[in-house]
């Protein structure tokens, strides 16, 4: 996979990070490295061969690629940079200028970028879905793992402020809770919407209303609130209640397993009710 399709220029790189605007190209000289290898990277494991295929038609999926590479690169050179606060917010100066500044001023400058990060990927990502044959790729299971992808909505649902540090300390609350939902819905029943969620398909009114439940759920585990346990019986109980319209799930080991005669409510089962 070829990064010569996303050349990346020192206009570029100073458009998507205005902090690092400079009179010279000793910043972005100094980044360019980790610019190249953070855009290889991002070539494989977002864009694939379908997305960089896909880049000549979409001005929107190559800007948002070409940022996303650009703060990424960035984020790793900083602690090599001086950071100081201008009168027009955050700058970047060489050493020779200024000495380095405060380690919290830099670490805001940091947050701020890992922000711009997701951003633009999440960006891109939106692209790609729209793409025919991205959502079979290696990169789509890496960018989509589960239906709780979507920083942004996860944490307005959460009752959370959209910051970096707030969506990596919800991922060991998002990843058991979904862990526990698809134990309880069935694998094939999640890989349904799993699988719409990639290819940005519509699903129908039942899918619909079971994806909001999911959703809600994780939001209460990522807040910690008492209502997931609710959150997660009312899941199975939507399924159980629509059968006929959920076949994945009633055709199920998951189904066939709960309503076994001998079935035992027990902790440590797979599928279990709180």
């Amino acid at each position: 996979m070829e990064l010569t399709d996303l050349k990346i220029t020192r206009d570029d790189f100073e458009h998507h990070i205005p902090v690092a605007q400079a009179k010279n190209d000793s910043i972005f000289e100094a980044c360019a490295s980790f610019i190249e290898s953070e855009g290889l990277d991002f070539c494989e494991n977002v864009l694939g061969d379908v997305g960089m295929e896909a880049l000549d038609g979409s001005v929107g999926l190559r800007s948002s690629a070409i940022g996303a590479i650009c703060n990424r690169g960035f984020v790793l050179a900083i602690r090599q940079l001086d950071v100081v606060l201008t009168n027009t917010g955050f700058g970047v100066v060489s050493t020779q200028d200024l000495t380095p500044a405060s380690q919290s001023r830099v670490q805001a400058v940091e947050d701020n970028v890992r922000l711009n990060i997701l951003r633009l990927t999440h960006n891109a990502v939106m692209f790609l879905r729209r793409c025919p044959g991205w959502a079979d790729t290696e990169a789509a299971q890496l960018c989509i793992p589960h239906i709780c992808w979507n920083y942004r909505e996860m944490l307005r649902r959460a009752g959370l402020d959209e910051t970096y540090n707030n969506w990596v300390a919800a991922q060991p609350a998002i990843n058991e809770a979904i862990t526990t939902l698809t134990n309880n819905i069935s694998p094939e029943m999640m890989s349904v919407l799993l699988d719409a969620e990639r290819r940005y398909h519509s699903l129908n009114v039942y899918c619909r209303s079971l994806k909001d439940n999911i959703l809600r759920t994780v939001a209460y585990k990522m807040s910690g609130f008492d209502t997931y346990e609710v959150g997660v019986r009312e899941t199975v109980r939507l399924l159980e209640e629509n059968l006929d319209n959920f076949p994945e799930y009633r055709n199920s080991s998951t189904y066939e397993t709960r309503h076994y005669k001998g079935y035992e409510n027990r902790q440590d089962s797979n599928v279990y009710f709180f």
